[in-house]
């Protein structure tokens, strides 16, 4: 063989041997038709491919090989035999991807192909989409396609596609950052399928959020890693560690001795434990703050914790105490928990129901629960809120102070459903005013679960029953959408919305024994109705201040300080010292000794004197009935000096909010009240919730001087009220004819946009006539809105006055109004709909009506009712017909290619049709020839349309079922 020939046979043999000088299509067909230059016949070109590197990685069967090397020794062009190579290489991958029993080993092998190719993007992207196995894998997504295809473009090594791509993906696929979540059984089994490391195992699980995904904590996912390595069967692993989502937990709050350690009532349970669960191994762990009980029961751990809570204070000798159940499981386990909890007593554990609570933990399932159910649940409780404090008695010691908290969280989840109704609740979710824990409800993302949180301490069997029974049944139907707990909360005002006529809807206990609170007044009795229930006639024997050593608990001693308001001085001093030191004196006592100070037979000196004893007991409750008491007594101006002297220097924001809810329900006229609340509160900062408040002291009482002045600073101030208050704020400006202070607080506020619907409200429902003013309200309103509601009451405010608007201002107005809601509704479709019907009694200008077209004509055809096909033509029956122009035909002809599932009833179709009917016969004489001809032709296609629903029902359901047509 001639040295040249051999020179270029080792060149081409180098070109194919080295990975790196050959490592794609494009280099190694170069270096054969290097070779053919000197050795055409190409001997033993063979075994040179076969032993190449890049062939042997990409395993071609022998069919494909044979012509790879046909294609390799033809006469061709070499751009030519690279092309079909490459085409002839990508098919062979595509059967690979395609195979119905692929495996995630072929997969890999594929993915090695692919860098060789050096293909288009394009087509690395369609050969992907054909991959069974990444769609068993969930990786067909756009997204996921994309970070392949940049992988593989880039040329990485198949380890590197794998790690950096494959892996983290999947690792991802339980992520907080997307918004599709995957199943328990679909993750495990994508680690099955991928053949993952122990170590990538690990990773797997660190980095895959999975705590949230299967709704257990961290300290579960090691045991499912244990258990996965040991090859437990993914039917039991799931059975073992994803619980069930109707479970719930437990926690009380309540007081311990300050001699008594946490750890010793973990020990005393551990021993009731041991008999509700016989035979079971009981370990316990603990430090100083905080015990764990824990034993196995059918393969799942079960965790009692007992820890100190600070959020709890109370007096010298008692510490805050909280005790957690396990996740309860069944009706046995829920049976043994409340053997539990009502044996503590005896423990030294109290119920403190003046402070603490019982929470209730609901488990929910986040990947089928969007934010748009978590929003009705939400505004449920918001509207339930007055009666459930009621019914169950919620101590207004607990603070919880108002609905702010849940109103925060309506409007967040409102902006979420607005955009975007089925998504489902995120990681994100649990970081934002929907866990507030100020609010009677919220959710804890963290845990999985739905938490109510108005419920008093106690440690009482029948009342704990109750608690659990109500909340199971709420929740339960909530989740699955019943219809007549949900409808009736709905469609029932406020007002006169009734918790006992939704317990008997649920077939809860409580709706037959709501009576058993009765007789647990202290447990469950704000101070108020705590006063009622005394003075009312009932069979329990009264305790009388000569018993006072007699006293059992809390309830029986606030029963005794009640009793001093009307005793001689000298009872009074024996009787106020026994109580305020006795051992069993809480704010439930001390708010009753606040009350009985408005004795007539007590001096001011003596008032005084106990009022400094109480105030340095209290942490702040007993102001409420202590102030109305020293207005009685001593008049405003002494007992101003005297708060300025003991509580007022170093205030705690709930001794603040205490002080005003005091003021609040004084019963004499304080002309010192307007300096005094001006002073300390409104030129002072205080927080949002004690500012509530000082609405209420002003626009309901004769004494305040200067009130309008007040609100003027309080307005200038523009605190961040509550959505009620600021309601009633802006009706009481108002009602007041303060038009000055309303266009301040359009103009100025930072939530203008909330009180200017406020207004528009109430300009809707006004009797009032037209006044000038209103219509330069309802500009100014406009020109602030930011959401569709806000633009709905201005449009019900220009409705309400249409006859007397200046006709070409509100035109004008109008026509700013569609523009602006045009682009707030690409969201929320429906609301479109709803403003042109609106409309439909108001003046119109032939411009005003051309942009509501413009709105049918992006609206989903699914969503006509009714009521929108009377709206569409009123609208173009308008101004003698004239609108039925292009943009009228524009709409019309829109309804062509979704004429099958387009307006959801049969007798929608003939509703259209015989619209249209008599806008032709009515305006015959009006119309054009060639309008009339368009209307004809419009009449025609939606009466087929209706004969094709009529004829074939079932392709409309499959079409309406599909997705909005539009």
């Amino acid at each position: 063989m001639p040295a040249s020939v051999i020179s270029c046979h080792d060149l081409a043999l180098n070109l194919l041997e080295n990975p790196r000088a050959a490592g794609d299509l494009d280099e190694l067909t170069d270096a054969v038709f290097r070779l053919k230059i000197d050795a055409p016949e190409l001997e033993g070109l063979e075994e040179l491919l076969r032993g190449s590197p890049l062939f042997n990685k990409l395993s071609l069967g022998d069919q494909a090989f044979n012509k790879a090397i046909r294609l390799l020794k033809s006469e061709a062009p070499e751009a030519s035999v690279n092309k079909d190579l490459k085409k002839l290489i990508a098919n062979e991958a595509k059967s690979y991807l395609s195979k119905e029993n692929s495996s995630f080993k072929e997969l890999r092998l594929v993915l090695t192909i692919l860098p060789s190719l050096k293909l288009e993007s394009s087509a690395y992207k369609r050969l992907l989409k054909n991959s069974n196995e990444l769609k068993i894998l969930g990786l067909t997504d756009d997204e996921s396609i994309k970070g392949l295809v940049d992988l593989i473009s880039s040329n990485n090594t198949r380890d590197e596609i794998y790690k950096r791509f494959l892996f983290s993906r999947i690792s991802n696929m339980g992520s907080s950052a997307d918004d599709d979540f995957y199943t328990f059984p679909v993750l495990v089994q994508n680690i099955k399928r991928v053949t993952m490391t122990a170590e990538e195992m690990d990773f797997y699980f660190k980095d895959a959020d999975l705590g949230r995904v299967l709704g257990i904590r961290k300290s579960a996912l090691k045991r499912v890693v244990k258990d996965f390595r040991e090859g437990t069967d993914l039917d039991a692993l799931i059975k073992k560690h994803v619980p069930d989502h109707s479970t719930i937990g437990i926690e009380f709050e309540g007081s311990i001795p300050d001699d008594v350690s946490y750890f010793e009532v973990a020990k005393s349970m551990r021993g009731i434990i041991s008999e509700l669960y016989p035979g079971k191994e009981i370990s316990i762990t603990g430090k100083s703050g905080s015990s764990k009980i824990s034993f196995e029961k059918d393969g799942l751990e079960y965790i009692y914790v007992v820890k100190s809570d600070a959020s709890l204070k109370f007096e010298a000798g008692k510490n805050g105490v909280e005790i957690v159940s396990p996740i309860i499981r069944d009706g046995k386990d829920l049976a043994n928990h409340i053997e539990l909890l009502s044996r503590l007593k005896k423990l030294g554990v109290d119920q403190r129901p003046d402070q603490a609570g019982i929470h209730i933990h609901y488990g929910i399932d986040t990947r089928s629960v969007t934010h748009e159910q978590l929003l009705e649940l939400f505004q449920a409780f918001h509207k339930m809120e007055a009666n459930l404090r009621k019914v169950f008695h919620v101590n207004e010691g607990r603070g919880y102070l108002g609905r702010q908290n849940l109103e925060r969280a309506m409007t967040s989840l409102s902006t979420i459903a607005l955009s975007n109704p089925n998504r489902p609740l995120s990681s994100r979710t649990g970081r934002n005013a929907f866990s507030s824990s100020r609010a009677i409800i919220r959710f804890i993302n963290s845990y999985g679960t739905l938490e109510s949180r108005y419920f008093n301490s106690t440690l009482e069997p029948e009342i704990l029953e109750l608690y659990t029974d109500f909340t199971i049944r709420f929740l339960e139907a909530w989740k699955r959408g019943d219809a007549n707990v949900l409808g009736y909360i709905k469609n029932t005002s406020e007002d006169e919305i009734s918790i006992l006529k939704i317990a008997e809807l649920l077939d809860a206990r409580l709706a037959k024994e709501s009576d058993k609170f009765d007789s647990l007044l202290n447990d469950n009795m704000t101070f108020d109705e705590l006063k009622l229930a005394l003075e009312a006639p009932r069979e329990r024997q009264v305790l009388e201040l000569s018993e006072l050593d007699q006293v059992k608990n809390s309830y029986e001693l606030s029963d005794l300080a009640y009793q001093l308001e009307n005793i001689s001085e000298a009872e009074f001093k024996e009787s106020f010292k026994k109580i305020i030191d006795h051992k069993l004196s809480s704010e439930f006592s001390l708010t009753a000794l606040g009350r009985s100070l408005s004795n007539p037979n007590l001096d001011e000196e003596l008032v005084t004197f106990y009022s400094r004893e109480l105030l340095k007991k209290s942490r702040g409750d007993a102001l409420e009935t202590l102030i109305p008491s020293l207005y009685k007594k001593l008049g405003g101006e002494k007992t101003h000096k005297l708060l300025e002297a003991e509580i007022l220097p170093e205030a705690t924001d709930y001794q603040i909010r205490s002080l005003l809810l005091g003021i609040s329900k004084r019963e004499e006229d304080i002309p010192e009240l307007t300096e005094f609340i001006t002073k300390h509160f409104i030129d002072k900062e205080i927080p949002d919730v004690a500012m509530e408040i000082i609405p209420n002291i002003l626009w309901s009482q004769k004494d305040i001087s200067s009130g309008m002045d007040l609100f003027k600073k309080i307005i200038a101030r523009d605190f961040d009220f509550t959505l009620k208050k600021k309601k009633l704020l802006m009706n009481f400006l108002f009602e007041r004819g303060e038009d000055e202070l309303i266009e301040t607080t359009l103009k100025n506020s930072a939530y203008k946009e909330v009180y200017g619907k406020f207004l528009m409200e109430k300009l809707s429902e006004s009797t009032l006539p037209y006044d000038p003013k209103y219509f330069k309200w309802i500009t100014i309103s406009q020109s602030v809105v930011k959401k569709e509601e806000q633009m709905l009451a201005v449009m019900k405010a220009m409705r309400r006055f249409d006859e007397d608007l200046p006709k070409v201002e509100a035109s004008k107005l109008l026509g700013k109004m569609l523009a602006t809601y045009k682009s707030y509704n690409i969201a929320n479709k429906k609301y479109v709909l709803d403003f042109a019907t609106y409309l439909r009694d108001t003046s119109l200008s032939p411009s005003n009506i051309d942009e509501i077209f413009d709105y049918f004509i992006f609206v989903s055809r699914k969503s006509f009712e009714a009521e929108y096909i009377v709206t569409l033509i009123d609208l173009m029956g308008r101004n003698g017909g004239s609108v039925l122009d292009d943009k009228a035909f524009e709409l019309l002809s829109s309804f062509d290619d979704v004429s099958v599932s387009i307006l959801g009833k049969n007798e929608n179709f003939l509703m259209l049709s015989n619209g249209l009917e008599t806008l032709k016969s009515r305006y015959s004489d009006a119309l054009d020839p060639s309008v009339k001809q368009k209307l004809d032709e419009v009449i025609q296609r939606v009466e087929d349309a209706a004969e094709q629903v009529r004829l074939n029902p079932e392709r409309f359901r499959q079409s309406d079922n599909s997705g909005e047509a539009s």
